[in-house]
């Protein structure tokens, strides 16, 4: 977690999820470093007020209408326990909550909705802008298509994973100059399989090697 404030170009990639308050500094900072070569990826209800909390006049999102390349018409409340599907690479996934009604504005369109009345517009977009992009999220996505889209958009910009297996467990990692450590929780009920990249490394809370898996709710920090 960074804050706005931050220096952004030290990073590939900012996602900046429901960046629902823009103020004129942080779009031009967003610009600047896009614009550089920096990427951004954001959703719904985002770049809609200012520092103050007043609405941008001109359409949303329009603190980002600029970045993202679209405009949206309206933000569509989904009514509860009703399921919207979008199309992504041919594959239909249900999303849920929220669905902004996007109209694409020379950006590429990555998924469309296949359902309800606005089936056929964009759910996911791409815009190029001076060197960088930016990908806007329209809606709740399933986890099974937002694992999709993430991995598309880290694969394009070469980022480098921890690991290549899939996995239920939290892993998270946090550097410092030359100080590396990786925090791994089972958040589930049941025990799971650590990735073989960390099998067998010194586990810092017990000093003693990291075995093949966790229990639940068990940690480890290496």
């Amino acid at each position: 977690m960074i804050g706005n404030t931050n220096d952004f170009s030290a990073y590939d990639l900012v996602v900046a999820p429901v960046l629902y308050m823009v103020s004129s500094q942080l779009k031009q900072k967003l610009s600047d470093y896009i614009a550089n070569g920096g990427n951004l990826m954001t959703t719904y209800l985002s770049g809609l007020v200012d520092q103050n909390d007043n609405v941008y006049l001109g359409g949303y999102p329009e603190a980002l209408r600029e970045l993202t390349g679209i405009w949206v018409e309206e933000n569509d409340v989904v009514v509860p326990k009703q399921t919207i599907w979008v199309d992504y690479q041919g594959q239909k996934y249900p999303t849920e909550l929220l669905c902004d009604l996007v109209h694409p504005q020379e950006t590429e369109v990555l998924a469309t909705y296949a359902s309800e009345f606005y089936a056929g517009m964009a759910a996911t977009t791409k815009n190029n802008f001076g060197k960088g992009k930016v990908w806007y999220f329209t809606s709740q996505f399933a986890d099974e298509m937002l694992v999709k889209l993430v991995t598309t958009i880290s694969d394009e910009l070469a980022l480098p994973r921890m690991m290549q297996s899939k996995t239920k467990l939290e892993i998270i990692q946090r550097v410092k100059a030359e100080i590396k450590l990786t925090f791994i929780l089972n958040p589930t009920a049941n025990r799971q399989v650590v990735p073989a990249e960390f099998i067998g490394r010194t586990d810092l809370l017990s000093q003693q090697p990291v075995l093949g898996s966790l229990e639940s709710w068990q940690a480890v920090i290496i």
